[in-house]
């Protein structure tokens, strides 16, 4: 944990100083490792205190104050988020099939925030993550994860601050982060 940690430290540091203010994660230690805000402060004290500094370091001049962190929750199909993406600041992205519903494999409930595709080629090759492909096509990929899922989140939030930037707007960093949880259709029903 102590070299892996320190270079994912340097790395997050690195993006705060360097202009980043999305941070689009798709990793996490398996859920219920860690079940609680206060023990991944703890365990991994050198990621947590490099994401407090993203969160009040990153920033865009004029549009948004700090940055905001997306993860992946997580493919062990439990019904919790993994950490670091529960942790209560951070969005957690779990993943649904073309159909709207959740993947047989994405983490769910406690933690995690908000879904988007993800893929679902278990059960019909046509349904990975339409996108851009090796060569250049565009079209169903087969893939899959809460990891495909995740770039969406953090593709919207990035069209929603260049959409700010050329309007003018300014976000704190909370308020972005409550608009982007608020501006989806819920799918829970």
């Amino acid at each position: 944990r102590g070299t892996y940690s320190h270079n994912v430290a340097r790395a997050i540091r690195y993006a705060a100083d360097n202009g980043a203010v999305i941070a689009n994660n798709s990793w996490g230690y398996p859920a219920g490792d860690m079940i609680s805000d206060s023990m991944f402060k703890k365990y991994d004290k050198l990621v947590y205190e490099a994401f407090e500094y993203f969160e009040t370091e990153a920033q865009l001049d004029g549009v948004i104050d700090g940055g905001i962190i997306i993860f992946a929750a997580g493919n062990e199909s439990t019904g919790m988020s993994s950490y670091p993406a529960a942790y209560h600041d951070y969005i957690s992205v779990s993943a649904m099939g073309a159909d709207y519903t959740a993947t047989y494999y994405t983490n769910y409930g406690p933690g995690v925030n908000i879904c988007a595709p993800g893929g679902n080629v278990i059960h019909d090759s046509n349904l990975g993550v339409l996108s851009t492909s090796a060569n250049s096509s565009y079209g169903y990929e087969v893939l899959q994860g809460t990891s495909m899922a995740c770039p969406h989140v953090s593709g919207c939030a990035a069209l929603g601050l260049s959409y700010a930037l050329q309007r003018g707007y300014s976000f704190t960093a909370d308020k972005f982060r409550s608009l982007l949880l608020t501006s989806v259709h819920d799918i829970d029903q």
